[in-house]
């Protein structure tokens, strides 16, 4: 099993022209994990993974690979596996030779590139393929040739810049497969950019949440779902209902007419987040209650998505079993008590 290496980024900004691509970034990514950037397109994300691989090179801050400074070092020297999104294969080039080019670069010996490959490429599940030319083999076999690539010459960091996006969904679950079992085989550290928040919750064992060059916020991605410490967060990392906060006292949170015990409600702040599938449907106006009015009501991987509004009219989407929500049509009112909720800043 590999050894993969810690990441430090320290202060690293990035510009092109008057565009500040990254405004002071700080982050830590640990040794071995396999870490999401999460994000909008434009938010930064695949500057910063350029950074890391030593294709971008800041105008300020350092990048420590454990304790060796690697912000000088050209993308060669430092270790790094990298698969583009585009997977940019020699078309030329037979599947070993694309495999083999690092390793040759390196100038190794021929006995010892021709063991490499096909140990990546058993690794990869490409051998039946070795001989072909990327033009004659299908965009998932493509993938994995450029992930055996950059795994061949034994990198310490992988580097992945969207590589799902191009897959239709049932490779990509596919592929999300495989790159669970690469980094529990190898236990490299692997870093994956992606725009797509259930891509970064499925894989990662941390999400770093990106946005107009600044990170929002970093961590494990339960803790960023049920834990968000701002509205921006709670509204970027899932699907969330915000609500103003009246008043609260040591034993319950005043919002939207109704009174949750404050054993329910975690955090501190002016708002407060309830997560979809923390409602429950009750028959009676409670006091811990919200009176809703139905909009719509639609089936979804055997739940019941509820779109409603809340009396103040702030739209509120709410995740049912399945059942006597069914009969609810536009315009009824029915009662949703918060199970979980969570304050924010």
């Amino acid at each position: 099993m590999n050894l993969g290496s810690a990441i430090h980024i320290e202060g690293v900004k990035k510009s092109f022209g008057a565009h500040v691509a990254l405004q002071g970034v700080d982050v830590e990514i640990p040794a071995g994990s396999f870490t999401a950037i999460l994000g909008p397109s434009g938010c930064g994300k695949t500057t910063l993974l350029m950074t890391i691989a030593g294709f971008e090179h800041p105008e300020e801050g350092r990048i420590r690979f454990d304790a060796h400074e690697v912000t000088a070092e050209p993308p060669e020297r430092r270790n790094v596996g990298l698969v583009f999104q585009s997977y940019a294969l020699f078309p030329h080039m037979s599947v070993a030779d694309n495999i083999a080019y690092a390793l040759r670069a390196r100038r190794r010996p021929k006995a010892e590139i021709a063991d490499k490959v096909k140990a990546v490429a058993a690794l990869m599940e490409v051998e039946p393929l070795l001989a072909r030319l990327p033009s004659e083999i299908s965009g998932g076999q493509r993938q994995r040739v450029a992930i055996a690539r950059a795994l061949v010459f034994d990198p310490h960091i992988l580097l992945l810049d969207e590589p799902l996006s191009a897959l239709d969904r049932n490779l990509r679950d596919r592929m999300k497969d495989e790159l669970r079992r690469i980094h529990r085989k190898l236990g490299i550290t692997i870093v994956i950019v992606t725009h797509d928040q259930d891509e970064a919750t499925e894989l990662a064992d941390q999400i770093i949440v990106m946005d107009s060059g600044r990170v929002l916020a970093a961590g494990p991605p339960r803790a960023l779902y049920e834990q968000p410490r701002s509205a921006e967060i709670a509204r970027f990392f899932g699907r969330a209902n915000i609500f103003k906060v009246a008043g609260n006292s040591e034993d319950a949170v005043h919002v939207e007419g109704s009174r949750l015990d404050a054993a329910t409600v975690s955090g501190e702040g002016a708002q407060i987040l309830v997560r979809p599938e923390d409602f429950e449907q009750v028959e009676e106006d409670r006091e811990d209650a919200i009176r809703m009015l139905v909009e719509a009501v639609t089936f979804r991987a055997g739940l019941c998505a509820v779109t409603c509004k809340a009396p103040s009219g702030a739209p509120v989407l709410a995740e049912l079993p399945t059942g006597r929500i069914e009969t609810l049509a536009k315009g009824d009112a029915f009662y949703l008590r918060p199970r979980k909720a969570w304050l924010l800043d």
